[in-house]
Parts: C-alpha cells; sequence; structure tokens
C-alpha cells in the first residue's frame, strides 16, 4: 500500500469499532462529547437544540471528513484511536479522501426526520460491512434491502457512497462530483462503461445498479493499462488531476475574456459569524491570513463555473457592504436537495469588522453595468470588472477603517489568546469564571463603550483604581484556566495577565488615567450579543452586578 492511503486501516478499524455501539448509541454519544472535550474543541451541531441523543455512524465518520483544518481532522482522529482502543495509525494527511459539505454534515435531519432513520443508517452500515467481507447473495439482498430504504430518507444523496468508501474503500465507489464528471467523460473507460453511468448515474442510482457500476468500474480500474488499480488510487488520481475543460479554456483564451464569478453572503440569511467553531468566519480570517487556504462549500446559481475560475466574495444586507473575500473554484458545480453548490478554495480575507473593504458603492460606480446587488449567490463578473478585480484586489491594502491600532499593545501577530466570540459567550454564562465581581467590572467597561481608564472608572463608580486591576487579572487567570488560552509574558518572563481580557496604550493628556484600556474585540461582541439576547441594551447608571442581568 502506497503512503498516500495510509489512512484506510485507521479508517477500516474505526469502521468495525463503531459497529460494536449500534446498541449502545448513548455510549456513543458521550465518547463523541469526550472527543471534542479533550480536544478543546466546540462540539458541532448534531441537533437542532444542541441536545445530542442519538447518533448514526456515517456521520460519526463525517465529524472529521468535512471541510476543517487539517490539524483538526487528526486532533478527532487521535482522540477516537485513544478512546476506542484502534491499533491503526492516525492517518499524517487526507490527501484525496471526499469530504462533506460544512452545511449538512450529518445524514439525518434535525427537523422532520422519521422515527427510524437513524436506526436504518446503522442497518445500512453493518450490511455494508458484511457484504464488503462476503459477497453472497443473502448479504448482497441484505445491502439492496437497507440501500433502498436510506437512499429514499431525506438528507441522503450522492453522500451514501462517499460514506460507503470511507468504511471499505476496496469495495465501494465513491460517486462525488469529481468522480462522477470523471467517469462520465474520461477516455481512460470504455464506451460500454461510460454509457452504463451516464444511464445508471444521470441521478443517485438504485441499490442494484450502484453494486453493478462498482463492479464494472473495479474490472476496469484493475485492469493493468491503468495508472490507478483500485478505488482509493482511483479517487487519488482523480483528485489530483485538472478538470476536463479544455475545449472551454481554449474558448475563453481565443475570446480573451476573464472567466470570474460573484458569490452573495447576506449575513440575515446565514449566520457565518456564529458557525460552529471549525467552519466560522472567525476561524477563516484566522487560517487565510495566516497564509493558508480555507475550504468552504457555498451557493452558486450558474452552471458554467470551472475548476480554477477565481471567486469574489461579496457582503451585502447590512453594511459595511462589499468585497472581502476571494480565492478560487475547486470543483465543478455540483446540487444536493435541488440546490446548486461549488467547493471553493478561499486565499485572501479582509476582515470588514475592523478594515476598509472595496465598497459596494465605489463597485457601483466603477462598472455601473455589473450587478452588485444580486438576488442569487454565483453570477458572473464582467470581462472589465473581473480585470480590474485581478488588478486591483490583490493588491489591495487593508487600510483600517475605523481607526488606527498601530498603537495599542499587543499587536495580534505579537498575541492574541485565540478565543473567538463563541468563546467569549459560553464563558460570560459560566458563572465560575465570570463571578458577579468580575462580570461587574467587565460590564462597566462594555457602558463606557469598550474602552476606558481604570482611573476613569474609578472617579464614577467609586472603587479604588487598583481594584479593577486585580478583578481583571483573577478573571483572565480563571479565563486561561478553563480554556488553556496562551499567557503574554513581558521580557522577565512575568505573565500579563491583562492581555487576556484587553488590549491597552497610553491615554491623551486629557484623559483622567495614564492608560487606557480597550475589551479585545471578540469578547466585545459576546458582550453584545449576550445583553441583546436579554434585552437589557439599555445603559446603567449604577451599581452592576449579573443579577441584573439573568
Amino acid at each position: 500500500m502506497s503512503a498516500e492511503f495510509s489512512w484506510i486501516p485507521f479508517y477500516m478499524e474505526l469502521a468495525d469499532k463503531l459497529r460494536t455501539y449500534k446498541h449502545h448509541r448513548a455510549d456513543l454519544v458521550n465518547i463523541i462529547k469526550d472527543v471534542y472535550k479533550n480536544t478543546r474543541m466546540k462540539l458541532p451541531t448534531l441537533e437542532k437544540d444542541g441536545a445530542v441523543f442519538d447518533i448514526d455512524p456515517f456521520t460519526v465518520f463525517g465529524l472529521f471528513n468535512k471541510g476543517i483544518t487539517k490539524s483538526n481532522r487528526i486532533k478527532i482522529a487521535q482522540e477516537f484511536k485513544r478512546i476506542l482502543n484502534i491499533s491503526a495509525d492516525v492517518p499524517s494527511d487526507f490527501d484525496g479522501i471526499p469530504i462533506l459539505n460544512n452545511l449538512s454534515a450529518t445524514f439525518y435531519l434535525f427537523e422532520g426526520r422519521d422515527e427510524h432513520d437513524i436506526d436504518n443508517l446503522w442497518e445500512m452500515f453493518s450490511a455494508a460491512l458484511d457484504y464488503s467481507k462476503d459477497r453472497s447473495e443473502n448479504n448482497r439482498e441484505n445491502f439492496c434491502k437497507w440501500y433502498e430504504t436510506v437512499i429514499k430518507q431525506k438528507g441522503i444523496r450522492w453522500n451514501l457512497s462517499i460514506s460507503l468508501y470511507w468504511i471499505r474503500p476496496y469495495t465501494y465507489l465513491n460517486l462525488d462530483s469529481k468522480n462522477r464528471d470523471y467517469l462520465r467523460n474520461s477516455l481512460d473507460f470504455s464506451d460500454t462503461l461510460r454509457k452504463e453511468f451516464i444511464t445508471k448515474a444521470k441521478a443517485v442510482p438504485n441499490a442494484n445498479d450502484y453494486l453493478t457500476l462498482c463492479d464494472m468500474c473495479l474490472t476496469e480500474v484493475t485492469s493493468n493499462d491503468k495508472e490507478y488499480d483500485s478505488f482509493p488510487s482511483f479517487s487519488y488520481y482523480v483528485w489530483l488531476s485538472p478538470e476536463m475543460n479544455n475545449n472551454q479554456e481554449s474558448k475563453s483564451e481565443k475570446n480573451n475574456s476573464t472567466n470570474a464569478w460573484l458569490l452573495a453572503w447576506n449575513p440575515k440569511n446565514y449566520d457565518w459569524e456564529n458557525e460552529d467553531d471549525e467552519y466560522s468566519m472567525d476561524a477563516m480570517f484566522k487560517t487565510v491570513n495566516s497564509g493558508g487556504g480555507f475550504y468552504f462549500t457555498w451557493r452558486c446559481k450558474s452552471k458554467k463555473t470551472n475548476c480554477g475560475d477565481p471567486v469574489y466574495i461579496i457582503k451585502i444586507g447590512a453594511e459595511p457592504r462589499g468585497i472581502f473575500a476571494s480565492g478560487y473554484i475547486v470543483c465543478n458545480s455540483f446540487i444536493e436537495d435541488g440546490i446548486r453548490f461549488v467547493d471553493i478554495l478561499i486565499t485572501k480575507a479582509i476582515d470588514f469588522r475592523t478594515n476598509n473593504i472595496i465598497s459596494q458603492e465605489v463597485l457601483k460606480n466603477l462598472f455601473p453595468t455589473q450587478q452588485w446587488s444580486p438576488q442569487g449567490s454565483g453570477i458572473s463578473i464582467n470581462s472589465d470588472a473581473a480585470r480590474w478585480l485581478i488588478d486591483n484586489w490583490e493588491n489591495y491594502q487593508n487600510t483600517k477603517e475605523k481607526e488606527d491600532y498601530s498603537d495599542w499593545y499587543p499587536p495580534a501577530d505579537i498575541y492574541d489568546p485565540g478565543l473567538t466570540s463563541d468563546d467569549w459567550g459560553e464563558l460570560l454564562n459560566d458563572t465560575e469564571v465570570f463571578d458577579k465581581e468580575s462580570f461587574e467590572v467587565i460590564t462597566q467597561f462594555y457602558d463606557s463603550g469598550g474602552e476606558t481608564t481604570f482611573k476613569e472608572l474609578s472617579l464614577k463608580h467609586g472603587k479604588h483604581w487598583n481594584y479593577y486591576n486585580l478583578i481583571s487579572t483573577k478573571l483572565a487567570k480563571r479565563v486561561h484556566n478553563k480554556t488553556n488560552c496562551p499567557i503574554s509574558m513581558d521580557s522577565n518572563g512575568k505573565e500579563r495577565w491583562w492581555t487576556v481580557l484587553y488590549i491597552g496604550k497610553n491615554s491623551q493628556k486629557e484623559q483622567e488615567g495614564l492608560f487606557i484600556w480597550k475589551i479585545r474585540s471578540e469578547l466585545m461582541k459576546a458582550l453584545s450579543d449576550y445583553f441583546s439576547d436579554k434585552k437589557q441594551t439599555e445603559s446603567c447608571n449604577e451599581k452592576y452586578t449579573k443579577d441584573s442581568f439573568l
């Protein structure tokens, strides 16, 4: 087995281990909670209200086979290895393994599913393992029975073949969008197979058609004249191969045109800022601004997108409106549950919450014939506007719009506690972290606009200025103990505890106090959300206690 397929023993052994929890699913749910607790990662949404009580084995695999960072995939796999006593090594990379759309990463619906949907998925899982081991007629009939049952369930489409490939990759063919495109169009395969595939896989195939396609493809994949000899090596080969759009590329070159696409994001329709940690907006900004690429799946109304086409993401709806991210399409568009999507790699992003972006108004003035307020995401950008964006966007400076933070200490490239607004939101509701005194202090800061001096707070509320320093230090230590966030150190190796909560700078001469403390933006957002939820956004002029807001 080649090195790039070192994932297979781990995936197959994990499938065997999960099967033992078919009738002990409450225990499995607790194991999953422990996995995320031990990795200090936020448990993804597995039920609408967050109270997960049941789960299927395919969704368990999906926990680390979706658009999250490689390091997080490895962390999750390592915990499953430890807790389930898996002997196989955890894979070091996941190249060529198909992943789920982050927006539909469970194999069941949160609402509207039938009573036995998860039970049926367990039966499908067991039947697939049995048929892979012994392809008897009885096992085939059982496989077909549960395949036909599950494929009718809401939320099950092409993802079923992906999950079957995860658990037994030498038996089951992965029919993700890239493999489907290749099988339809590649001259590597016989006319007979391509015709059969086009006929049987126009939509998700039935059980017998799927197994027939698996058998036919396996016969041709394992022939001696191919650059691959198994389903895993075939999927890896297709994953590495350029998309077959030479004709389209030639046509594009002849016309001297630029294919670029505008993807729209409206916070009213999708709350990306408060999405689960691994694919939240904060995670995207952090990954991209540290030099990495961030994979994501986006709605796209056009059928004409190609792999490699540039995309620009425009924020519409509430201000600020404009382009704040860009990247490339990494596969042809595909349809799930009647909605067309594309997978993209985001390679540049500007945080519009603190920085200036190319505003919608500027774009409208420059290119009035281009639609910059699309009703649907995924429209083409005309050639003039596309060329301008290509020439100007990559070199666009992240000019700070609201204020110059250059004097604030510590700068983000020197120290960042790494806590998102969601993390702070959870901490605000933890009375062991935010006790009454610390909640009172942080609320007084919030009521002062998020930044003030200890002296100003002292004059306003009658406490000694060092009281705020003491309470803030104690709070920062509790936050560190709870989250294990990094700590900033001075040149003598002493902890700067205040930097967990604040950034700071010297005050102006006319201001009371020597140093201005500013609540970190993530904590500030969490406070804003907290008070909004409690419907108590009015300013408080007297003493603040946590009881006032509970």
